[in-house]
């Protein structure tokens, strides 16, 4: 790093025996923005960024120019690490939520199987299907609702049978009630 005044005097530095403060500090122009640089020695590439430290109010002295630089090499490194790593924990990230959903997928057709099922047997006339759902949700609620209404169809349908029963045997008589 390197702290100048605004006329140029350094006023701390990390030595460095490449670059010149002006090359550095950005010379003596006069600039309160921020400001990013690329320094270029040989085959080695530096990234630095200086910006001006207002100080004329409170201690009465021209503004001080702070400058940072490094290797572009070590500022890039975890960048290029990134880049290496971000693919993988992306494709990572895409294969839990496959797995997730089709974990939840399987947990809501298993029970709409099951369901399904019972459907199909009412349609034969058989009404002694009942579905076992234990999902604590309102799966479990449907399948409680449907075995309540298949019991009530089974009940009403027996009630029916039975009364048909007794329709046929009034017929099989005739009017005679005695043989009844």
């Amino acid at each position: 790093f390197l702290v100048t005044d605004t006329a140029g005097t350094v006023l701390v530095a990390t030595p460095h025996p490449t670059f010149s403060a002006p090359e550095v500090a950005g010379g003596r122009s006069s600039t309160t923005e921020y400001s990013a640089f690329f320094l270029t020695r040989g085959d080695e590439t530096w990234l630095g960024a200086r910006w001006e430290l207002f100080l004329d109010q409170r201690f009465a002295s021209l503004p001080w120019r702070i400058a940072v630089y490094q290797r572009d090499s070590i500022a890039y490194a975890e960048y290029r690490e990134l880049r290496m790593i971000l693919p993988l924990v992306l494709v990572g990230a895409l294969v839990l939520a496959i797995l997730l959903g089709m974990t939840q997928l399987r947990r809501y057709l298993g029970p709409l199987q099951g369901l399904t099922a019972a459907v199909r047997d009412f349609s034969m006339r058989r009404f002694d299907a009942e579905v076992r759902i234990t999902t604590n949700d309102e799966l479990q609620q449907l399948g409680d609702n449907f075995n309540g209404m298949a019991r009530s169809l089974r009940q009403q349908f027996g009630t029916l049978q039975t009364m048909a029963e007794i329709d046929r045997l009034l017929a099989l008589c005739g009017t005679d009630k005695s043989k009844v």
